[in-house]
């Protein structure tokens, strides 16, 4: 890796909070050998690490093309296949998990992504505030069950709640 790669290659590493969600990811990797409670939160914080790198960096700040290479019109084609290669890699962390700690581990840490946890750890680690409308969760299960086809801060806050104690009941009482 030459110099100037290596210098992109740190300060992705090093901006905002990212390190805080690398630290976390290698502390849950530790932990999980003794405490399996913590293997769904790891899946998640894997699952937002690729998030951060894949959407914040290379869709959102256009980090590896010059800006002239995008197209306003094509700003939906590129997100499509962004999340293509995001749910490919979120299977393969499912599979992954089950294999390593079981399914029942996978099952809770998809429920915390299901129920937004994943993305307001997005927020969080890049230090970016919370948004008051949040119009992408029609995928969540308040967001299948909400008419008005957005869900409100307090609302995804709720639900991510919610994932929580119900990931944590699976992996207790499962």
């Amino acid at each position: 890796m030459d110099f100037k790669k290596s210098k992109h290659f740190f300060y992705v590493l090093c901006f905002r909070s990212i390190p805080i969600n690398i630290a976390l990811i290698l502390a849950s990797a530790v932990i999980s050998i003794q405490f399996r409670l913590v293997v769904p939160f790891l899946f998640v914080l894997v699952s937002n690490l690729f998030d951060m790198f894949g959407y914040y960096f290379v869709l959102k700040r256009r980090w590896t093309l010059p800006q002239s290479f995008y197209e306003e019109e094509d700003e939906e084609k590129y997100t499509a296949a962004y999340r293509i290669i995001q749910n490919m890699f979120d299977w393969l962390l499912f599979a992954f998990i089950s294999v390593v700690f079981g399914l029942k581990y996978a099952i809770a840490g998809w429920i915390l992504k299901w129920f937004a946890l994943q993305d307001v750890l997005f927020y969080l680690f890049l230090e970016i505030p919370l948004p008051y409308t949040w119009t992408w969760l029609e995928w969540t299960p308040l967001g299948m069950l909400n008419p008005k086809k957005y869900l409100t801060k307090k609302e995804v806050l709720i639900q991510t709640f919610l994932g929580i104690l119900i990931c944590c009941g699976i992996v207790l009482f499962v």
